[in-house]
């Protein structure tokens, strides 16, 4: 029997931390008692146990030269200390306490041991599972982390497969029509959407001529690139440019065509060192498009880019080729009359 108890085990070389208790709500706050610990090395009561590994009897507390009263612990009268011992190692001490002094016997103190014995055993067997289950988690925890990172190498893997596939797609035709609609065709197999636009510039306009997801009408609409947010910050520093939330931005110009768009992500289309055109992707989403997804989509145009370079400088070639077969045609028809 005891009017309060508890239980502190050894957290370092030293230092005891009070793990359980009871009986404490009688004379003070009982959570003020679980926040103490204690350097056993400046207890005089607990080093004894310790430094013998046997158990103490304070017959009267005020007759013991090194105890140490406090506000919190002046009811205590009669004390009793208890190792807890695993092997030949002290783990802990559990104590209980009596508001009236000599009210422990010898008997108490035996039986207290005994107890002691078993208590010991089941703590150092709950440690041990604790560690073998922190060892486990952190086991799962490699095992998670590297499925992620075979996860990612995968991903990066058959990204670079893709864009090396779309990269050949492209280049294989000179048509810039068919380029623009292969362009269109294929980036849904690196970033998901719901509508999609290609604008070209022209005479400082972006003008849409080719979309999915939007029916016809939004075929040859012109827009000045100024009065566009994401154009205009996708012109001025060729990065591209990520609304997550059209409802929430501050620039963001709806309209009723466009009012179903939640997000947006626009890049710029180089060639010939400048920026000739606007891939943008829309999604019903918020939020939709993540950061991998911009980068997968920035490399996507740096290949439409180049696509779009050859596809126009073979057009030119052959403009130049039609003209010079139209005036030799003509210069053999003068010249024969």
């Amino acid at each position: 029997p005891y009017d309060s108890a508890n239980v502190m085990l050894l957290e370092a070389e030293s230092r005891l931390v009070i793990r359980a208790l009871r009986g404490y709500e009688r004379w003070t706050d009982p959570e003020q008692i679980r926040a103490l610990s204690f350097d056993a090395r400046d207890t005089p009561n607990l080093r004894e146990i310790i430094d013998t590994r046997e158990s103490l009897l304070i017959p009267d507390t005020a007759t013991y030269a090194g105890w140490e009263r406090s506000p919190a612990n002046a009811y205590i009268c009669n004390w009793m200390g208890v190792p807890l011992v695993s092997g030949e190692q002290v783990v802990g001490i559990y104590s209980v306490d009596k508001a009236e002094p000599c009210f422990f016997t010898m008997e108490h103190a035996r039986l207290a041991e005994l107890l002691a014995s078993h208590a010991a055993v089941a703590i150092e067997n709950a440690r041990l599972l604790q560690d073998m289950q922190a060892s486990d988690a952190r086991l799962q925890a490699l095992i998670a982390e590297h499925e992620r990172s075979q996860q990612a190498e995968r991903e990066q893997r058959e990204l670079a497969e893709a864009l090396r596939d779309i990269a050949a797609m492209l280049s294989s035709s000179l048509d810039l029509e068919e380029v623009l609609e292969r362009i269109l065709t294929h980036v849904a197999h690196v970033v998901p959407y719901d509508g999609a636009t290609i604008m070209l510039i022209k005479d400082g306009v972006a003008e849409v001529t080719h979309a999915r997801g939007y029916d016809e009408s939004a075929l040859g609409a012109r827009l000045s690139i100024e009065d566009v947010s994401n154009l205009r910050q996708a012109m001025e520093t060729g990065r591209p440019s990520v609304t997550n939330d059209t409802q929430t931005s501050d620039v963001w110009v709806a309209s009723p065509e466009t009012s179903w768009i939640r997000s947006d992500l626009t890049v710029a289309i180089g060639g010939d060192g400048q920026i000739i055109g606007f891939l943008c992707l829309d999604s019903t989403s918020p939020y939709a498009f993540t950061p991998e997804h911009v980068d997968r989509l920035q490399a996507l145009a740096d290949q439409a880019g180049i696509a779009v370079r050859n596809a126009r400088l073979y057009a030119s070639v052959e403009q130049a080729r039609e003209t010079a077969e139209t005036l030799r045609a003509a210069q053999l028809a003068l010249t024969q009359s």
